[in-house]
């Protein structure tokens, strides 16, 4: 029985009956005895009605205790409900930033309220406010991650769910134990990628910079004021971001064009840890990413383990039907790297991700089949499979499939199908579709007549999906005043970015240097320009 229960009976009654027993015992007594006893049996009836006042105030106290923990729960149980409510609200309109103010601000106080008091799904939810607010709040994040990921975070209404109903105020979790997988979960990305809002969600590409801002970027973060371009140490500048690369090299092997100052402390170790916390609590893309560090040979990172690598991939593929995991792990076996090399394993593990829609296992096959040079070569089924990856938003299938219609190369030349396919590519704003159209329309053919402004315009949706090599090109039409008015700080920037998202492209340090030496859109600055030139010098001379 509960404890506020026992106290609700009337105590009082051992009391009375304590008394009438004494009492009665007494009447049977001599006049002498009751003499004697009158004075005690005062006492003992005195210190009763002590006792029953002691019992009805600790009756009432533990009575106010009990309404007290219902009022707290019904509190709590308010403020999740109302928090539960804007937070879907938000997902309907599109984002916090959509919210109004009021509801904005009865978000934040309902929901610390309720993070407030160990209820972990809230404080998840404090993490990803914190990490989508304008502008971000990495580190309170972070803080309201690991909080909600900890084994004492617990929902105290848990005993209480019928009371409370549904407490399914995140977009994927739905009870404790998935709150704490997805809270560690976002806390080791935090950790790993050094800010909070790439926890759940893919960097966006940064904008390109133009002649509006008040300093150019030189690279990956190096601002450089233009009243001081004078004072510029180019040698410093290409050791800082020979540096940069190789930590960003160090995530995941590649270097993606926007690399800031981390917000928050990067910690390889602790994201592990609470990598492996999610992962263990039944996460799946925590054991995929898992998966993605162990195999990762940079000695920068430090954490290759084929073994564990491959052990959380299978987890990842078998267990949790991660598409892409399969996909890996075919690959893997197709090209015998962190396993030996099994065709026939490769080809099974490629079945699965096409089973489960995976467009890279469809692309991947397809291509075999019109290759032929490892599986037997059967252009039919591997166009009808390519074009399903198309259908699937595959980017590079919709490229294959545009550049065999135009040169082809598997299928004889159909120049209607050629453009059926880098329109979609176009959909998905596939870097290689947006550029083959962009060169299409600089000098015209295929029945199509040139047309300058739509070809920038598909140079400068490849360049900001991240293709140097647009950007190069969209540097060269401003400088020309192609399709548009002639701009040599619009080109000087687009040189710039060009060699900020590839420090090796050899066409734009050329152009780069050439910007330098003549102070076209930029400062003259004849170091810069000779250092960018020698480096574009030792690059052609490494490709000979």
């Amino acid at each position: 029985m509960h404890r506020s229960l026992f106290w609700n009976v009337p105590s009082s009654q051992f009391s009375h009956h304590r008394v009438n027993r004494v009492i009665d015992s007494s009447s049977r007594r001599s006049r002498n005895e009751m003499a004697v006893n009158r004075q005690t049996n005062l006492k003992v009836a005195v210190h009763s009605r002590n006792l029953v006042r002691h019992h009805n105030e600790s009756s009432q106290c533990h009575s106010d205790e009990n309404d007290s923990h219902v009022e707290e729960i019904n509190k709590l149980a308010s403020a999740i409900n109302k928090s539960s409510t804007i937070w879907k609200k938000s997902l309907q309109v599109g984002g916090l930033h959509k919210l109004d103010v009021e509801d904005r601000r009865e978000l934040l106080e309902q929901c610390h309220f309720a993070a407030d008091r160990n209820h972990a799904p809230s404080q998840f939810l404090m993490g990803l406010i914190c990490g989508s607010s304008n502008p971000p709040q990495h580190k309170e994040a972070l803080d309201w991650f690991i909080k909600a990921a900890s084994p004492q975070s617990i929902s105290p209404l848990t005993d209480h769910s019928k009371i409370v109903g549904s407490l399914g105020i995140l977009p994927v979790a739905h009870d404790d134990e998935d709150v704490v997988a997805e809270a560690a979960y976002a806390a080791g990305m935090t950790l790993l990628l050094g800010d909070a809002t790439s926890a759940f969600q893919q960097k966006e590409i940064k904008k390109y910079y133009d002649e509006d801002d008040d300093a150019f970027l030189l690279k990956d973060g190096y601002v450089l004021p233009k009243d001081d371009a004078s004072d510029f140490d180019p040698k410093k500048w290409v050791r800082n971001e020979r540096r940069k690369n190789l930590r960003k090299k160090a995530i995941f092997g590649k270097v993606e064009g926007d690399l800031e100052i981390p917000a928050v402390q990067v910690e390889i170790q602790e994201a592990v840890k609470y990598l492996q916390q999610s992962a263990n609590h039944g996460y799946g893309q925590a054991s995929f990413v898992l998966s993605e560090l162990y195999l990762n040979e940079s000695k920068d990172l430090n954490l290759y383990n084929s073994v564990e690598g491959i052990r959380w991939l299978e987890i990842s593929a078998k267990i949790h039907r991660n598409p892409m995991a399969w996909f890996q792990l075919g690959e893997f076996y197709r090209q015998g790297q962190h396993l030996p090399k099994d065709l026939e394993k490769a080809l099974a593990c490629f079945q699965e991700g096409i089973q489960l829609e995976n467009p890279q296992s469809k692309y991947t096959m397809a291509y075999m089949l019109c290759d032929g040079s490892e599986i037997p070569k059967d252009v039919e089924k591997g166009i009808k499979l390519m074009d399903d990856a198309a259908k699937n938003g595959f980017g590079l299938a919709c490229a294959f499939l545009a550049i065999n219609y135009q040169d082809g190369a598997y299928t004889p030349p159909d120049h209607d199908l050629m453009w059926k396919y880098l329109n979609m590519g176009d959909q998905v704003e596939d870097v290689t579709c947006l550029s083959m159209m962009g060169d299409i329309y600089l000098s015209g053919g295929f029945g199509i007549p040139k047309n300058l402004t739509k070809a920038l315009s598909c140079y400068q949706k490849a360049a900001r999906r991240g293709s140097a090599d647009a950007f190069v090109n969209e540097g060269v039409m401003f400088f020309n005043g192609w399709g548009v008015d002639m701009d040599l700080k619009k080109a000087f920037y687009a040189y710039q970015n060009a060699i900020s998202l590839d420090e090796n492209h050899i066409a734009g340090l050329i152009s780069l240097s050439d910007m330098y030496k003549n102070g076209w859109g930029v400062q003259q600055n004849i170091d810069m320009a000779h250092t960018l030139a020698l480096r574009a010098r030792k690059l052609e001379d490494d490709h000979l």
